[in-house]
């Protein structure tokens, strides 16, 4: 008899689909070979149009690009990727991630923050769009990688660059704050979710990060 199909097959070269983002958004992938390794690239499919950005240009807040997208490891982020999404405000890029596109990142007029999780800088040449003289873009990257990416070509056009939770030496206990009146007290989370119980970790309260020990 015939074996099994694969119930979960890897996608078809030069082929698109969408994968949920950590916050529930659907975001365009093509599939397809580079150097030899299957990987996935967050890009516009070439059915949209050109407008379109790899995510719904509507949303407001944070993205995380997923580190894999139906099984295949995100290695790229293409030209006109992020354009244009004027809510964005803040952006996170994993790990796996190890090039950047010229253009691939502009237009987002509200982004305050990059978050590059790869201890190494990616290569690419997306940044000239967000690292003007008025920019107040602020990169985060990993714990020991600062001197790294401010000696980088693009990555140290950045006017700030800090460690990944460098801002939680200014954040303020949480732990006072929960013996104010019940009704006082309105926390959210970082991807601007009401919490009505907070656990360990960076939330937000009136405005600032205050930190739950």
């Amino acid at each position: 008899p015939d074996p099994d199909p694969d119930p979960d097959p890897t996608p078809d070269e030069d082929t698109y689909s969408q994968e949920k983002t950590k916050e529930g958004y659907g975001m365009w992938f093509c599939f397809t070979k580079i150097n030899n390794e299957k990987v996935a690239v967050a890009e516009v499919p070439p059915f949209l149009s050109s407008s379109n950005s790899c995510i719904d240009r509507n949303i407001i807040g944070v993205v995380t690009i997923p580190s894999v997208a139906h099984g295949l490891p995100v290695r790229r982020i293409a030209s006109g990727a992020f354009k244009n999404i004027n809510g964005l405000t803040k952006l996170i890029i994993p790990s796996s991630v190890k090039y950047i596109a010229e253009n691939s990142i502009y237009g987002c007029n509200s982004l305050e923050s990059i978050t590059c999780e790869n201890p190494e800088p990616p290569t690419g040449l997306f940044l000239k769009h967000i690292c003007s003289e008025d920019s107040k873009v602020t990169l985060y990257v990993p714990s020991g990688s600062v001197s790294k990416y401010k000696s980088a070509d693009g990555w140290k056009n950045f006017k700030e660059i800090k460690e990944i939770g460098a801002d939680t030496e200014d954040a303020v206990s949480i732990n006072n704050l929960m013996h104010e009146p019940k009704n006082n007290v309105v926390i959210y989370n970082l991807n601007g979710q009401r919490v009505a119980s907070p656990k360990k970790g960076l939330y937000i309260r009136n405005g600032k990060k205050v930190l739950m020990r």
